[in-house]
């Protein structure tokens, strides 16, 4: 890999498993930047809680500036990261991928996931989803690669293999051209 890879997508649209399946398969360091920030500053309901969600913004850019300063890796990132100008100046030198999940599909998800996610409430409504969907959308699909991430991880994972043997990338790290 000739530069860092970043999964985008809203909460619950797979960043976390697929990018660290990704990183198995590319045989590159793998990295979350809500562990990252939760390993240094405590969980995300609690920074949510106290601190507010300027704060955990704050950390995750400075989260990722860390990774982006480390050699090429497969990082999945916190859905809001792109509110930040500076998350989005790193993400920009990065290959950024967008999991597309269907509004209602994610819905599911996110009400069977056992993950607290402090911007969506106890019970994720539709609406909520929709707000956040409405004010991240035009960063997202800002992305090189865009992927539907709906259905079994297996399908989501070939699409995503077969879309970076495209670019060069492939099994062991190995690229056959620029990203």
């Amino acid at each position: 890999m000739s530069r860092h890879i970043t999964l985008l997508g809203l909460m619950g649209s797979g960043k976390s498993t697929i990018g660290a399946r990704l990183a198995a398969y590319l045989g590159s360091p793998f990295n979350d930047t809500d562990t990252v920030v939760s390993a240094a500053h405590g969980s995300i309901a609690t920074l949510f809680a106290e601190h507010g969600e300027a704060t955990f913004r704050r950390y995750e850019t400075e989260a990722l500036r860390d990774l982006c300063a480390r050699a090429p890796r497969v990082i999945a990132t916190g859905g809001g990261i792109v509110t930040s100008p500076e998350s989005r100046r790193l993400l920009a030198t990065t290959l950024r991928i967008f999991l597309r999940v269907d509004l209602d599909e994610l819905l599911e998800r996110l009400r069977t996931s056992s993950t607290q996610r402090p911007l969506l409430g106890a019970l994720p409504t539709r609406e909520r989803i929709e707000r956040l969907w409405h004010e991240r959308h035009r960063w997202y699909e800002e992305a090189e690669v865009q992927i539907d991430g709906g259905g079994l991880l297996e399908a989501v994972f070939e699409r995503l293999t077969t879309a970076l043997a495209v670019r060069g990338l492939h099994r062991g790290g190995g690229a056959g051209g620029a990203p």
